[in-house]
Order: C-alpha cells, then sequence, then structure tokens
C-alpha cells in the first residue's frame, strides 16, 4: 500500500490539471479588485507619481507609491490644485554630479477615463532652478477618453502654469474651454517652462489661446514639441509662443479653425520646424523681431484664410535674413483675393518653392505679398505651381527698355526670360549683370527671338542704336 501525504497529493492533482488544461488556463483563485475611496490621514507626505481618479461625483489622488489616496473632494480644480501646491512646497534636492535628474523630483500624473470639470484655474508655481527643477508629465490613461472641462462662466484658464520647472509634459487628453461660455482671457493652457511638450491631445473650443507659452522659458530654450496634436476652434491662436525660445518641432498635427494656428508674438525665436501639418481655416504667423532658421516644409493648408502664412517682421529696421524655406505645401483657398504668404518690409531670406496654389486670383500681391520698401536680395519664388499669369509667362510686369548700356534689374523674386521682340537699327552686345555686382558683357548680334535668361536680382543692359523693344517671360511656375 503507498501512502501519498496531503501536498504532495495536492501537487499530483495540479499535474494532473495542468496536462490536461494547460498552465495558462489553470488558476486556483483571482484576487477581488477593489480601490479604496478612503484618505489616509497623513498619507501625502511621499514623493512620488499620483493617479488622478473620479468614484461617482468625487476626484481623488492616489500615490503611486503607498497606494493611498493622498487627496479627494467633489470640486476637481481644488483637488487637483492642492496636489500641486504640495509638490511646489517640497524641498528640490541637489543636481548629482554627471546630470542625472535629482531623486524624487521628476513626476507623472496619470487621469483616468472620465470626464474632469474644472470651476477655476489651476496654477502651478514651482519653485526651484532648472537643471535640478521639476518636471511635471499629465497623461490620460485612455486614448481620448479622458476630458478636462472649464465651467460655464470661469473667465480663466483650465492650467496656468507660471513656472513648471525644468520640463511639462501633456498626452492623450482633451482639453475643452467651452468657450462660449467664457469671457475675457481664457486659454486651455498657460505654461512658462525650458522644455514644452505635446502629444496625441486634443484642445478645442479655447476662447483666447489653446496653448499660451508665456513667461521667460526659466532655464533654457530647447526640446519643444508638438505632435498629433489636434487644435480645433479658438479665438486667437492654436499655439501662441510669447518668450524668445528656440527649438520648435509641430509635426502630425491638426489646426483648425483658430484665427492663427501657430502664433509667434514674441519675436527674435529660431530653429523652428512645421513639417506634416493640416491646416483647415488656419494659418501661421510671425509678427515681431528676426524670426530665423523656419521650415515650412509638406503642410495641407485648405480653406486658407487671408496671410495664411504670414511673416511680418514689424520693428525691424533694416533688411534682415530670416533664414526661412516654404516647401512642398498644398494651398487651397475658397476667396481667390487672399493672400498665401505675406512677406513684410526688411523681411529677406525667403524661399518659396516648389508649393502648390490653388483657387488663387492671380495679380502683383496674390498669391504671394512682398512689401517692396526695402527691396529683397536673396528672396525667391521660384518653381511653383499655380501662381498665375501675374507671375508666369508673358503676365508679369513690363518694363521699358532703358538707354543703351544701362542696366534694368529684374526685381522679381523669380528668373525671368528676356525675349528680342525688336532689334532697332541693331543690337551689337548685351551685358548681364549679377546680384553680387560681378558683369560680363557678351559681344554679338542680337536678333528678333533671341532669349537672355536674368536671375532674381541680377540686372541686363542692351547696347545698342535706333530704339529696340523686348517682352519678359516669368518662370514663378514649375518649367
Amino acid at each position: 500500500m503507498i501512502s501519498i501525504s496531503k501536498p504532495k497529493l495536492l501537487s499530483l492533482i495540479i499535474i494532473v490539471l495542468s496536462a490536461t488544461v494547460g498552465w495558462e488556463s489553470f488558476v486556483l483563485a483571482s484576487p477581488a479588485p477593489s480601490v479604496t475611496t478612503v484618505v489616509t490621514p497623513g498619507s501625502n507626505t511621499t514623493l512620488h507619481s499620483y493617479t488622478v481618479y473620479k468614484d461617482g461625483t468625487t476626484t481623488l489622488v492616489r500615490n503611486d507609491f503607498t497606494g493611498d489616496n493622498d487627496y479627494s473632494g467633489t470640486d476637481t480644480a481644488t483637488v487637483l490644485q492642492s496636489l500641486f501646491t504640495f509638490i511646489a512646497g517640497i524641498s528640490i534636492p541637489a543636481q548629482p554630479v554627471g546630470g542625472v535628474p535629482a531623486d524624487g523630483t521628476q513626476f507623472s500624473i496619470g487621469f483616468q477615463d472620465g470626464n474632469y470639470y474644472f470651476s477655476k484655474a489651476v496654477v502651478q508655481n514651482f519653485p526651484g532652478s532648472p537643471s535640478g527643477g521639476i518636471g511635471i508629465s499629465m497623461y490620460g490613461t485612455g486614448d481620448n477618453r479622458v476630458s478636462l472641462i472649464l465651467n460655464n462662466g470661469v473667465n480663466n484658464d483650465i492650467f496656468n502654469i507660471t513656472n513648471a520647472g525644468d520640463i511639462f509634459h501633456m498626452s492623450y487628453m482633451k482639453l475643452e474651454g467651452n468657450k462660449a461660455n467664457q469671457s475675457g482671457i481664457s486659454n486651455c493652457v498657460e505654461v512658462s517652462a525650458p522644455e514644452i511638450g505635446f502629444f496625441h491631445i486634443e484642445l478645442r473650443d479655447c476662447l483666447t489661446d489653446a496653448v499660451k507659452i508665456a513667461g521667460n522659458g526659466v532655464g533654457g530654450n530647447g526640446w519643444n514639441v508638438f505632435q498629433d496634436t489636434w487644435i480645433l476652434s479658438c479665438g486667437v491662436a492654436g499655439i501662441e509662443v510669447i518668450p524668445t525660445k528656440t527649438d520648435f518641432r509641430f509635426t502630425g498635427s491638426k489646426f483648425e479653425s483658430c484665427a492663427k494656428g501657430i502664433k509667434f508674438t514674441g519675436g527674435n525665436s529660431a530653429g523652428i520646424s512645421i513639417v506634416g501639418n493640416n491646416f483647415n481655416n488656419a494659418g501661421m504667423e510671425f509678427s515681431t523681431g528676426s524670426i530665423k532658421q523656419i521650415s515650412i516644409v509638406g503642410n495641407a493648408i485648405f480653406s486658407a484664410p487671408n496671410n495664411a502664412i504670414n511673416i511680418v517682421g514689424a520693428g525691424l529696421g533694416s533688411l534682415t535674413n530670416f533664414n526661412i524655406i516654404i516647401s512642398g505645401n498644398e494651398f487651397q483657398t475658397n476667396t481667390g483675393t487672399n493672400v498665401a504668404v505675406f512677406i513684410g518690409n526688411f523681411v529677406d531670406g525667403i524661399t518659396v518653392t516648389s508649393n502648390q496654389f490653388m483657387g488663387y486670383t492671380s495679380s502683383a500681391t496674390v498669391p504671394v505679398t512682398l512689401i517692396q520698401t526695402a527691396q529683397k536680395a536673396s528672396t525667391l519664388v521660384t518653381q511653383n505651381s499655380g501662381m498665375g499669369s501675374s507671375w508666369t509667362g508673358f503676365g508679369i510686369a513690363q518694363p521699358a527698355v532703358p538707354a543703351s548700356t544701362v542696366n534694368q534689374q529684374n526685381k522679381n523674386p523669380y528668373q525671368i526670360r528676356v525675349y528680342i521682340t525688336g532689334t532697332g537699327t541693331g543690337i551689337t552686345a548685351y551685358k548681364l549683370t549679377d546680384p553680387s555686382g560681378t558683369s560680363n558683357t557678351f559681344t554679338l548680334t542680337v536678333g528678333v527671338g533671341f532669349a537672355i535668361d536674368v536671375d532674381p536680382y541680377a540686372q541686363i543692359a542692351l547696347t545698342y542704336t535706333g530704339t529696340p523693344t523686348w517682352v519678359w517671360y516669368g518662370l514663378a511656375n514649375l518649367t
């Protein structure tokens, strides 16, 4: 007789069951899920990340390290303000050698699915210098299933972040400004931080700006990213940048029904990429100072408003090279007299090339306007399609032939071709002077139909007797 102990018998039963149904199907017991909604006294003393969730009409903040609920209440804004006030009062550790972020200064705040209503602005003002300061990341745990909504008549921001320390990020949430029921100034988010990132965010119905970047960007200017961000219906701008900052990347985003989708107000910023976005009844504006190194490439700009890309440069006292390329974009407008690209006085160094313009009624200022009080020296508008007869072919402005050997400049920002239509009593030479002032004279007998290409801002002179004639042919379209 074989005797089997109880532990061995249990093991044998488990082995038999696992052989029959597989380990993956065999479960002895499953713990019942439970989330305590009790706030533990004294629990808000540990510095770690947090989860925000709803229990009926109550908003709670759970400490993800202790598992305790540190804050709760029926008013979401008040609950969050308690959390951020606590974070702002912590002592920031010294930055370790080697640049590793100080322990306990980076916080992530996750919002579980639900609608969170704000009765007032939540203010974040975190002390401490950057490179040793606090970093905040707020995110939704569901894909656009977390909505932060401003109550009627708040007339303020949802979040007002006057100092976010080192880093401020938001992702996977929807913020609704409820602009029809606000007045005055009401941004969805106003933020000041060296590094700002928005990822897979929807911001809609913000009375003033969806995102207003304010302050002085304490401690640095790099790594500002807006990716897969949808901004719908705002009063002033989808994203407005007030301070001078560098390194902005706007990619894969959509701006719809905003006065300006992207607006740089403060001036003198640099290093800006606006690539692969959709602008529906929204545009871009660079309104003050000298904003340099901008790439606006591969965007779909449809139902385009007037001055869809507005490069004003107000306050400039001399011709300034902005170093901007506007290339590979599609412009479509429902109003033929709208301007697609407006380039203000003293603004130079703009290349507008390989774009497609549709729905624009061609004139000397449509679809591109150049204020030529100060003659541009290095702005080019070339190899675009849909510019129309005022920019291409024989429909361009036709200057008269100057006196023999006198230069006539091509003041257009695109190449032109000069066709000789009459030789007078004889044309014996022509001279070309490039934009830098270097000249070459070609001595030959020039006849009717002779063609001479003249680059933008270059000059041409004929040596002749009698009265010759010519016509200019614009080459701003693809050829």
